[in-house]
Parts: C-alpha cells; structure tokens; sequence
C-alpha cells in the first residue's frame, strides 16, 4: 500500500492547526491532543448529534505508518537504504 502525501515542508503543528479549526466550523466542542514521547499519537473531539455529545477519536497508528514507509525502501547490497 502506498502512503500518499506523506512528505510535506509543512510543519505537523500547522496541519494540526488546520485540523482543529476545521472541526470547529464543524461543530465540536472540545478538542484535545495525546502525545507520547513528543509524539503526537491522536485527536480526540466531541461534536452533539441529534441532541447528545458524541466523542469521536482519531489514533493515529505511528508505528504501522513507520512499518510501510521502511516497506518502500530496500536494502542495497552496502547495507543502507534506498527507495524502490
């Protein structure tokens, strides 16, 4: 599976940013952010459907991420890297 877009000059708290200001046009209330090792690993936002808070979480999958971007590179016959 290839990742798509997933180089950018853009800093991850812009994206992050734009993210928040997006779910606030939307309706959510609360917003909050997890990290791990000054890592970012999730959003977490309650929006009200029909009435009622609903909280919705994104994780966000580090390690999987991780995984297919190595996936896409192999091993020339040094012992480094290079891309497929």
């Amino acid at each position: 599976m290839k990742l798509k877009n997933y180089t950018s000059k853009v800093p991850f708290q812009k994206s992050v940013s734009i993210i928040e200001d997006y779910l606030i046009k939307m309706g959510a209330s609360h917003i909050s952010k997890s990290y791990q090792d000054s890592i970012l690993m999730g959003i977490m936002f309650q929006i009200i459907q029909e009435g009622f808070p609903v909280i919705i979480k994104l994780p966000a999958n580090v390690k999987a991420v991780e995984d297919e971007m190595l996936s896409e590179i192999k091993k020339n016959k040094y012992g480094g890297r290079k891309k497929k």
